[in-house]
């Protein structure tokens, strides 16, 4: 859609001496929210992302708008 915006999230762990080798890939749980400057005061969308990766779809946000 025109008013849509897609947001493309995505966790990895850092390591200061270097990228994580582990066979293990870390994740966490890691609690989201957006909001745009439609309304800066109150979150459009609250989500907990739970994986390596995930993507957003924010409807109804002009291509003016920020996102935070």
């Amino acid at each position: 859609q025109e008013d849509d915006k897609v947001l493309k999230l995505v966790q990895k762990k850092f390591c200061a001496s270097g990228p994580y080798t582990g066979e293990d890939v870390p994740l966490w749980m890691v609690p989201i929210s957006v909001c745009t400057s439609a309304d800066p005061g109150s979150a459009k969308m609250q989500i907990l992302m739970d994986k390596a990766e995930l993507t957003v779809v924010l409807k109804d946000t002009k291509p003016e708008h920020w996102v935070k």
